[in-house]
């Protein structure tokens, strides 16, 4: 009879453990998937300065939030979502878009000139594989990309001769063009997410069927909404570097216009959902996808008026 209770006694106590164990494994999962909010940007006093601390902001953001660098993870709880990985892997994109334009153009007044081994750190940092867990961990490159920023933002503001930033107009459009070829890449893959649609091969002119599976889908939004809060921060920078540009070619209003579609491409549905256009339930990837490709298009008019005369 003793031994009875005590086998009973034991389950009990054995159930209650995986419950508490299961309960606090949700409520870490929770918190772990909390996305970063948008950043505002503030003007810095010295040329680049703006643009490279809003860089190193929102690396250091996400490896410094509660849950880390999420995407290399291979234990509990990070191993089971999928929603705050594509996000942070979004902003890893457009940063690395960035900090490319960065080295080869933003901080050389010729292609012939030295390249800044800051940004050239920064770049090649950046460009690791970002589910890397170990030798190296991709946190650990990452960490050390978000000191390079931060070196060649201080030897900018010291005006040290070998850092040098050039916010001029055909910097700006060479920038413009690599963000609007991220949006596209972008908003293609939230259209293939949105339905079972025929997609054009644009070299070959052909056409072939896309299903992308249902697990996918809130990996694709996921991933979109990362590059546009990214994108939303860096435009706010590129606003302050390039205004005398903007003025001059008369296209802030046009430029404000697109810093407010990356703004309305940040929400946070309670559940993904992929409905049809005219059904109940909401199509996530196709609402993000209005604002993002709002945004590529106006960013494609911008290139032309600065590419104007």
């Amino acid at each position: 009879m003793i031994g009875n209770m005590d086998k009973q006694r034991i389950l009990q106590i054995t159930g209650l453990a995986m419950v508490l164990l299961l309960l606090g494994m949700l409520v870490l999962m929770i918190f772990f998937s909390v996305q970063s909010t948008q950043l505002k940007v503030e003007p810095l006093p010295h040329a680049g300065t703006t643009y490279t601390q809003t860089m190193h902001r929102l690396i250091n953001t996400e490896l410094s939030s509660f849950s880390g660098w999420v995407p290399n993870d291979i234990s509990p709880p990070s191993i089971f979502l999928d929603n705050k990985p594509n996000f942070q892997l979004g902003v890893l994109e457009t940063l690395r878009y960035s900090s490319r334009v960065l080295r080869d153009n933003l901080s050389r007044q010729r292609t012939t000139d030295n390249i800044n081994i800051h940004v050239k750190e920064a770049f090649e940092l950046l460009s690791n594989d970002a589910t890397r867990w170990v030798l190296p961990s991709a946190e650990n490159r990452y960490h050390e990309a978000a000191k390079q920023l931060q070196e060649y933002q201080n030897a900018l503001a010291n005006e040290d001769p070998k850092a040098s930033f050039f916010p001029r107009s055909d910097n700006l459009i060479q920038l413009l063009e690599q963000y609007s070829s991220l949006l596209g890449s972008t908003t293609n893959r939230l259209l293939q997410a949105s339905s079972d649609m025929q997609a054009i091969d644009l070299d070959k002119g052909q056409k072939q069927q896309v299903h992308v599976p249902w697990y996918e889908i809130d990996d694709r939004y996921y991933m979109a909404k990362g590059v546009g809060y990214s994108l939303h921060a860096m435009y706010q920078s590129l606003y302050i570097e390039f205004i005398d540009v903007l003025k001059d070619k008369h296209a802030e209003a046009l430029f404000l216009s697109i810093i407010e579609s990356l703004k309305y491409a940040y929400f946070e549905p309670t559940f993904i959902t992929n409905g049809d256009s005219d059904g109940l339930l909401a199509n996530h990837n196709n609402n993000i996808r209005v604002f993002l490709d709002d945004a590529r298009q106006k960013n494609n008019s911008l290139i032309a008026m600065l590419d104007q005369g």
